[in-house]
């Protein structure tokens, strides 16, 4: 036999509330809520700019191609912009 008795009261249902539950109205003095608002820092608004720019300027790395095979690309005055720019990196 067992030593646990019978349940022979009230169904555990009803001691579960019964009923809707009321909320207050809002009234006229409640805080209104504002609208939401966002601010992007400058370096987001740069990096949104550079997710435009292609990753390979195919264009470009056409023509250097086809130059390079024409053996057109290095010049005189591509040295000297180069020399010129390094001269102005160090010094």
């Amino acid at each position: 036999m067992s030593d646990i008795a019978p349940l022979n009261g009230p169904s555990a249902a009803s001691y579960l509330p019964t009923g809707k539950i009321e909320r207050p109205a809002a009234s006229s003095t409640d805080v209104s809520r504002g609208s939401d608002q966002i601010e992007l820092s400058d370096t987001a608004k740069i990096l949104a700019k550079l997710a435009d720019i292609p990753e390979v300027r195919e264009d470009l790395v056409a023509r250097v191609r086809a130059e390079i095979a024409n053996g057109t690309y290095e010049s005189d005055a591509k040295l000297n912009a180069a020399i010129e720019g390094l001269a102005q990196d160090l010094g």
